[in-house]
């Protein structure tokens, strides 16, 4: 299933189960009504700034949108810490500045695709960074 599909089920089963609005929705990440249907009906994918702040809007985490993990509170790894997460937007940052010369400029539909792949990107090293944490933190510090 494309990234594109996997985010719009999981919008709309979240704007169900939560009796939210997709107004309310559009008001919170300030897009435009019709935005929030275009996401929903997977016609289009949010920039990895308004996927953050859906999260933020419905408590849940940008890995759960995104599809990658169904619950990620309900594994054994440890949680990062704020030094982490710096580390992995820096590495971040770094990636996708050397993958950037890629893309067209103006080009929308490229800039959709380098958000996706910047948000799959990011969850691959949160989950890669706990797994880490688990595997080669010390038991004294657990």
């Amino acid at each position: 299933m494309e990234a594109k599909e996997v985010f719009a089920r999981n919008l709309s089963n979240l704007l169900q189960s939560t009796d939210k609005t997709q107004a309310e929705l559009a008001a919170y990440v300030k897009v435009a009504p019709p935005t929030i249907t275009d996401w929903k009906k997977g016609r289009k994918m949010p920039r990895m700034d308004r996927i953050e702040k859906i999260a933020k809007f419905f408590h849940v985490s940008t890995d759960l949108l995104l599809g990658n993990t169904d619950a990620q509170k309900n594994d054994d790894l440890p949680d990062l810490n704020a030094r982490d997460e710096r580390q992995i937007e820096r590495d971040l940052e770094d990636m996708m500045h050397s993958v950037s010369t890629a893309a067209y400029e103006g080009d929308t539909d490229a800039q959709e695709d380098i958000e996706a792949f910047k948000a799959t990107l990011k969850s691959a090293m949160i989950q890669a960074k706990r797994i880490a944490k688990k595997k080669y933190t010390p038991r004294k510090y657990q």
